[in-house]
């Protein structure tokens, strides 16, 4: 198979670019997930370190649904308010032998920090790797210690040998004085956040949620916000598993039978986030490729973008604030458009108050949200020599006005969703080549009056 993913070149690019030029290749036994390096230029590297072990050297044998989960304290510099900056490094290593590509995520009290998938092995090599992400907006969260969570769900018997073994730790820096003329740290997020609070399950030892086409509803978090919120974003966490493992090469239903799988549904998919059952916003994921995918050979010792670090979404739900400041509970929930099963889910609400305060007002002035995206797809050829072609847009516009005591804002987002996929089938299916291309051009427009 031969897969062109317009997003997963640039970035590579992008991170070659930017990272110092080296005479030697890695190790033959690490991997590397090819990304924007993380903005540690404003590091205060003078200052004593601070960190926090939240698990050492953990052995993922046999472990299907237990996880690990244990305690973690509070670091020493939790009350050094000059200690902004904290990052999560993820660690991990596998043992010569036969194993598949695993699942990860890492949970702070139901907070997600990580999502991720592990390397393959073979009977000579133990693939080791890194993760080191920037998670400075949730810096407040670790302040008076409190519980984590890790889930790698592995299997270890006679046909898969393999065991892994992850450390977790998170560290935490100064930042450079910004008045000394250095540049802003890049961050996902306009400020440090006021509340975070989990969308995500309680029920279980895992965290997310197991959104399918017939959870709607029933994934959902009750949530009563503050009613002096000023701003509100989700930091929303997927991926994609099962018969939508490679959603992006399944055909429609009716073809299934001459391409020789059981996934169809056709490629294109849609995830939701609902405010009491009401759509307010959609994400149209990138398309992950994890180690085990298409061809194995092709991620060592470089893998596919987002598979030891898988992208998370910003959702700006300030232009929907008229629906949660009325100090009432409120569901917030998710759904797959178009899914066929397991796309594990959880979010993170990021709020922003208005610190003078104390009621805010906020109306809904506008809305262009179609419930359902319905796609066109096209096929030329007979099967099972074909090619089909999937397009679809959607158009998202909201205003609202929001008065504060910083006063009145008209607030309101456009964005403009493209996609296009197209798989070609030759030499009666034994052949298939595919190319997807996803683009959302989002507007945001702030007036105050």
């Amino acid at each position: 198979m031969v897969a062109t993913t317009l997003l997963a070149s640039f970035v590579a690019l992008g991170a070659t670019a930017l990272w110092p030029q080296v005479n030697a290749l890695p190790p033959s036994n690490q991997s590397l997930d090819v990304l924007l390096p993380v903005d540690t230029r404003n590091v205060d590297y003078s200052a004593p370190a601070c960190t926090i072990t939240l698990m050492e050297n953990y052995t993922f044998g046999y472990s299907y649904n237990t996880p690990y989960q244990g305690p973690y304290a509070a670091p020493p510099c939790a009350n050094d308010v000059d200690y902004s900056l904290a990052f999560l490094r993820f660690q991990a290593n596998v043992d010569p032998g036969r194993q598949f590509d695993r699942l990860v995520a890492v949970w702070v009290d139901s907070l997600e920090l990580l999502r991720s998938t592990t390397q393959e092995p073979n009977r000579f090599t133990g693939p080791h790797w890194e993760v080191f992400k920037d998670i400075s907006h949730y810096r407040k969260i670790f302040a008076k210690g409190g519980n984590v969570t890790v889930s790698l769900d592995n299997i270890v018997n006679t046909n898969y040998t393999s065991s892994f073994h992850v450390t977790v730790k998170v560290e935490f820096y100064k930042e450079i004085n910004k008045a000394c003329g250095h540049l802003k740290t890049a961050r996902r997020v306009p400020a440090l956040p006021d509340v975070i609070v989990p969308i995500s399950n309680k029920a279980s030892a895992y965290s997310w949620f197991n959104v399918q086409p017939n959870t709607l509803g029933q994934n959902f978090n009750a949530v009563t916000l503050p009613q002096n919120l000023e701003s509100l974003h989700l930091e929303l966490f997927i991926s994609h598993h099962g018969c939508d493992e490679f959603h992006y090469i399944n055909p429609p239903d009716a073809y299934k039978a001459a391409v020789g799988t059981k996934c169809g549904g056709g490629a294109f998919r849609e995830i939701q986030i609902f405010i009491d059952g009401a759509l307010v916003s959609a994400v149209w994921p990138f398309p992950l490729i994890y180690t085990g995918g298409l061809s194995p050979a092709l991620w060592r010792p470089i893998v596919a973008t987002g598979a030891f670090e898988a992208p998370t979404y910003l959702v700006d739900l300030t232009p929907f604030l008229a629906l949660v400041v009325d100090g009432k509970s409120h569901n917030i929930s998710f759904g797959i458009d178009y899914g066929l099963d397991y796309w594990p889910t959880t979010g993170n609400l990021l709020a922003y108050l208005d610190k003078n305060g104390n009621v805010t007002q906020a109306t809904i002035d506008s809305k262009v949200l179609d419930a359902h995206v319905v796609p066109t797809v096209t096929t030329t050829g007979d099967a099972p020599n074909f090619t089909v072609t999937t397009t679809a847009s959607r158009q998202i516009l909201v205003s609202s006005t929001i008065k504060t005591s910083k006063g009145t804002r008209e607030y309101g987002i456009k964005q403009t969703f493209g996609y296009k996929n197209t798989q070609v089938y030759s030499h009666n299916a034994d052949d298939v080549t595919f190319d997807q291309r996803t683009t959302v051009e989002t507007t945001t427009f702030v007036k105050f009056e």
